[in-house]
């Protein structure tokens, strides 16, 4: 099926491990919000996903600044667990 876009949106948020990112959002009606590998990696970042075994776990590893960002394994999806700021920490949108 397909997911209509309206609009896209720039959110703060901070990762489980305490990074403040902003990411861009499509919005949508859906009830939960994914991301695009593709879309990760046009950034100049790598999504490295490891089998759950592994030491090392999955993460998004940045060339810019050589941080890496932890991704957890739930239900065999990599999810990336955040809290969006509250609405006085948000970008101001630009049109």
């Amino acid at each position: 099926p397909f997911i209509r876009s309206e609009g896209s949106k720039v959110v703060s948020a901070v990762t489980r491990g305490g990074q403040w990112e902003n990411m861009k959002f499509e919005a949508a009606n859906v009830t939960k919000a994914l991301a695009s590998v593709s879309g990760i990696c046009g950034h100049d970042q790598s999504v490295v996903h490891n089998s759950p075994w592994h030491g090392d776990g999955s993460y998004i590893y940045n060339w810019d600044t050589g941080g890496y960002t932890n991704l957890l394994l739930k239900g065999g999806v990599c999810v990336l667990e955040t809290l969006v700021a509250p609405s006085e920490h948000q970008p101001e949108a630009h049109d």
